[in-house]
């Protein structure tokens, strides 16, 4: 199930010159640095850039804030190791 989080975040990244978004490769969140491996799905709405990706045992939603240069942990799922693999996308929890 996913849980709204909306905590600023510190994030891990690295910009390419050639790429239209940044890199994501870790965060730190509640003291716990949680590290990336994979390439997450990325989308922008609004100036914003929100990114999906998981570790092993979770799943992420992540927007940077384009104007104010800072990220946000919008919200996680943290069933994704033991539920159904075929979730709906929250495309950043955005109101309908």
């Amino acid at each position: 199930m996913w849980v709204r989080i909306e905590e600023e975040i510190d994030a891990l990244v690295q910009f390419r010159k050639t790429a239209a978004s940044p890199a994501l490769k870790a965060i730190t969140w509640r003291g716990s640095q949680r590290v990336f491996d994979r390439d997450p799905e990325v989308f922008r709405d609004r100036g914003d850039i929100y990114f999906e990706i998981r570790d092993a045992s979770t799943k992420y939603v992540i927007r940077y804030d384009t104007l104010d240069s800072k990220w946000v942990l919008q919200g996680i799922d943290d069933h994704w190791s033991t539920g159904p693999h075929d979730l709906p996308q929250p495309k950043g929890f955005l109101p309908p």
